[in-house]
């Protein structure tokens, strides 16, 4: 029996360490823990949804792939159902980066340094880099991956100190534009199109702080995707 786990779900399983206990918050279907037990990448999993239907198809999905004994589930937002520090990594997943950034806050316990933090955000992306480098965690490691005709970025975060990023950083981190990834001249385009799609709609309303830092991030993405 095949498990039904999707491109993005497996970028995340990828990026788990070997061993761990993991919490998986808006766990949906339970593929995401299920797929980490059944090759033993994870000793236990906390499945976390907000919805009781999706956290009642992951516990049946959890039987019929035989690992229920190594799985608890919690009716919770975000990790707040979880007692601090019971997992070793969490891996928020499918979600807006604001939702993500929310999750990460109200559970302090996360920001430690010994936690492994795994993010995929849907949405806002630019907004949580941003984020990111006003808070105590930094981009350890980031990749691409494809689902559809959609391009998604999967993080992975550790503690480090507040810092001032270009605003291209904003679009495409240091360690994505160092990843060798295939994806990364298609990603940088669509980045690219979308600043330039922006860029026009605020120079009808004149100039602004915003629009010369969406100007100068469009403009430093233009070069490096010429170096590609």
């Amino acid at each position: 029996m095949k498990l039904p786990i999707s491109a993005r779900l497996s970028a995340c399983a990828a990026m788990v360490p070997a061993g761990s206990v993991v919490a998986d918050v808006g766990c949906d279907h339970g593929y995401l823990g299920i797929s980490l037990l059944t090759e033993n990448r994870a000793r236990k999993v906390f499945a976390c949804d907000l919805r009781e239907g999706p956290l009642a198809q992951a516990r049946r999905n959890a039987e019929r792939f035989g690992v229920d004994d190594r799985m608890e589930f919690f009716l919770c937002d975000g990790l707040t159902g979880l007692a601090p520090g019971c997992a070793d990594t969490v891996v928020i997943a499918g979600m807006g980066g604001d939702t993500i950034r929310h999750i990460l806050e109200q559970s302090p316990w996360v920001m430690e340094a010994e936690i492994v933090r795994i993010v995929q955000p849907q949405s806002s992306v630019p907004e949580f880099r941003e984020y990111l480098a006003t808070s105590r965690l930094t981009i350890a490691e980031e990749t691409l991956v494809r689902e559809g005709r959609f391009l998604y970025t999967v993080m992975r975060l550790e503690t480090g100190e507040e810092e001032t990023i270009s605003p291209w950083e904003q679009y495409c981190s240091r360690v994505l534009m160092q990843s060798g990834s295939d994806l990364l001249p298609e990603y940088l385009d669509r980045q690219i199109e979308g600043l330039r799609k922006a860029v026009a709609g605020m120079e009808k309303s004149g100039p602004s702080e915003r629009l010369s830092r969406e100007r100068n991030a469009m403009k430093e993405l233009m070069e490096m995707r010429k170096q590609l």
